[in-house]
């Protein structure tokens, strides 16, 4: 635990932690750096539609939102769970 309250201090960001780049941005994620999380079209690996994205559909939908999919964010009526005013 460090003096800010995180639990682990390589990912509390005032302490310096390993986990954030120079840009102050999370490793793994930074477009600057090269993160793991960035492919070569610079958008993440798993919503790339290029590198076929674990999180892209075959309809190049979110897989989530897609409603031919049937997306888990999808209600019985085939809209967002969220705007359905019946579900």
């Amino acid at each position: 635990l460090c003096e800010h309250g995180r639990k682990i201090r390589s990912r509390c960001k005032e302490c310096g932690g390993k986990s954030f780049c120079e840009h102050g941005r999370r490793r793994s994620s930074c477009r600057a750096c090269g993160g793991r999380e960035i492919c070569e079209h610079a958008r993440r690996r798993s919503e790339c539609k290029a590198c076929g994205g674990a999180s892209i559909c075959e309809h190049g939908r979110r897989r989530w939102s897609c409603k031919e999919c049937r997306g888990g964010s999808m209600c019985k009526h085939r809209l967002l769970r969220s705007l359905c005013g019946v579900c």
